[in-house]
């Protein structure tokens, strides 16, 4: 663990310093190009491509890092910067007609996402206040742990042959799992059951479809009866690479196989039950 955190900091760092060559190169490039002057200087310092680059900068984050409290604070980040520039995007509109059209709608968005971000801020402070991160891993992932053991592996693309029976009706299926938001998005198209699990449970469905894509658990049944388990490698390595990793991804298929099969029976309770997380080794 101590060895994935530091090369979790290194990657960091080697992240926002490619940031910070990109905004060194951006200013070098930009101020010979308007005025040599220091007023230039603090207008292209304020300017848009400043907070461009920080969204990336803090976007680059929780992709380099494998702990949630970045990831949940990702949103109101993007809300408060994105505010914080569409007021200093106003008074640069130009033409004072379309600056007539434009400013009304303009500052009451950026209103709404500033006052959005210090909610949000607010609360995912006191969500992520004295918990650790494994109480953000969804309990399917944590329940599929038993039997394993500490390894070195990486977590790839994995596929599993299933008797037709193992997910009997899959629309119905996925219609129980986002009713009792088990996960955020689970779909039937074409005939295949795509489960995607989030990197961090338990949030809002508004602010987990904000964070899925940075990172989820996707489990694709086909209906040919093969299903394909790819594993987030950020919630993998904080479980600390729990091995085989395919005996780690064959528990997640059987979990979702012993509730699809009790939710085409009926029998909501005992497909609760075996998502719930009961116990971890």
């Amino acid at each position: 663990m101590r060895r994935e955190a530091v090369r979790t900091r290194l990657t960091s760092r080697v992240l926002l310093g490619i940031l910070v060559a990109a905004c060194a190169i951006t200013l070098a490039v930009a101020v010979p190009m308007l005025s040599s002057s220091t007023a230039a200087l603090v207008s292209i310092l304020n300017g848009p491509v400043v907070y461009l680059l920080l969204m990336a900068a803090y976007t680059a984050i929780p992709l380099a890092r494998d702990y949630h409290e970045p990831l949940i604070l990702w949103p109101p980040v993007m809300f408060l910067l994105a505010g914080s520039l569409m007021l200093l995007v106003l008074p640069s509109a130009g033409d004072p007609r379309l600056l007539s059209l434009i400013d009304p709608p303009l500052i009451i968005t950026a209103i709404a996402f500033l006052l959005v971000s210090i909610v949000m801020f607010v609360v995912g402070v006191l969500v992520t206040f004295g918990k650790s991160p494994i109480d953000f891993i969804h309990p399917i992932l944590l329940n599929a742990m038993r039997g394993t053991k500490t390894s070195r592996e990486v977590p790839t693309s994995m596929e599993f042959s299933l008797s037709p029976e193992s997910f009997p009706n899959p629309d119905r299926f996925a219609a129980f799992l986002r009713s009792h938001r088990l996960t955020v998005l689970s779909r039937v198209r074409r005939g295949r059951l795509v489960v995607r699990i989030e990197r961090v449970y338990g949030l809002p469905r508004f602010w987990s479809l904000l964070v899925v894509p940075l990172g989820q658990t996707v489990v694709r049944v086909g209906p040919h009866g093969v299903a394909e388990v790819v594993v987030d490698p950020h919630v993998y390595r904080v479980l600390g690479r729990p091995g085989p990793y395919s005996l780690y991804c064959h528990h997640i298929v059987s979990l979702l196989s012993e509730m699809a099969v009790s939710v085409s029976r009926g029998d909501s309770t005992r497909a609760l039950r075996a998502a719930a997380f009961e116990a971890t080794p």
